[in-house]
């Protein structure tokens, strides 16, 4: 299956120069307030008593109470693809001054991805109509409550990107704030095709080339 992203060139740039991916922690990273819906009402007290009331039983509340947060959930880092390919919609929220890049790679090579021993993995979105404690708490019900999961979830309205999430995990702790880089063994290999913004203009396409 191929994969796509649409990234600003100085990103190409870092990928290729460093031959690495960087994977972000979502309640730092991403804007839409709506990603991690479990996790952020959890932080409240009225939420948490809510996601509780609505777990089956005591054992998993309490597993649910300890796995919610920072700490546990910080073990995880993520970043998002695209199963569309060279989309309008795409391109018009990524446009990075009509100097957008589009990679293209595939679900394999992005599984065959490691990272001190751990192997990166992928999760289909899931797009739902609406976002709520119970929809959220029904998606894990009877299943292992695991920091994929809290993020799997994205609201109707942008089911156009038909997105893929790579994930992967973290041995240690670190700061929420600073991306985790996992490396590319062979960068030629790994980037399958290299798309340029189609309203860029010929100059720049000139230098992406030459850089290519």
């Amino acid at each position: 299956m191929k994969l796509y992203r649409y990234i600003a060139f100085e990103s190409f740039v870092d990928l290729v120069q460093s031959q690495s991916l960087c994977f972000s922690y979502p309640p730092f990273a991403w804007e839409d307030t709506y990603e991690g819906f479990l996790y952020r009402a959890i932080k409240t007290p009225v939420g948490r008593e809510k996601i509780l009331s609505l777990i089956d039983s005591k054992e998993q509340a309490r597993f649910a109470e300890a796995v919610l947060t920072d700490d546990a959930l910080n073990h995880a880092r993520y970043l998002c693809w695209s199963q569309s390919k060279d989309k309008l919609a795409l391109w018009s929220i990524y446009p990075h001054q009509n100097k957008a890049i589009m990679i293209c790679t595939s679900d394999k090579k992005l599984q065959q991805l490691k990272c001190d021993g751990l192997s990166v993995s992928l999760m289909k979105v899931n797009y739902v109509n609406s976002l709520t404690l119970e929809d959220e708490v029904d998606a894990i019900r009877g299943k292992s409550i695991s920091s994929p999961n809290i993020f799997r979830s994205k609201r109707s309205d942008f089911k156009h990107e038909k997105e893929f999430r790579a994930y992967i995990g973290t041995i240690k702790k670190i700061d929420p704030n600073t991306p985790l880089r996992v490396p590319i063994p062979d960068i030629r290999n790994f980037i399958d095709g290299v798309m340029i913004h189609p309203s860029a203009p010929s100059w720049y396409v000139g230098v992406v080339e030459e850089y290519c």
